[in-house]
């Protein structure tokens, strides 16, 4: 299980998609395209991702963001333990 990130990374990250736990959780689309998204914000992602909250995603974009090899390593570790 990923680590929870602390509060002030969760809270960046929802503002940053323009959602919240609530809304994400049961989705099966979501595009967070183009969205600044980080490092840190893929240790968010992950940490959703292990707790259950995208177990009916179908689909993600995550595209054009600026997610570096450390975020991506972070996020494929979650989806591939859960």
């Amino acid at each position: 299980m990923a680590v929870k990130p602390n509060d002030e990374l969760i809270d960046a990250f929802f503002k940053k998609v323009g959602s919240s736990l609530e809304e994400v959780k049961g989705a099966t689309k979501l595009v967070w395209r183009e969205k600044k998204l980080n490092d840190d914000d893929c240790k968010v992602i992950a940490w959703l991702v292990s707790i259950g909250a995208l177990a009916n995603l179908t689909e993600l974009n995550l595209g054009r963001n600026q997610i570096g090899n450390e975020g991506m390593q972070v996020f494929s570790t979650a989806i591939s333990s859960g």
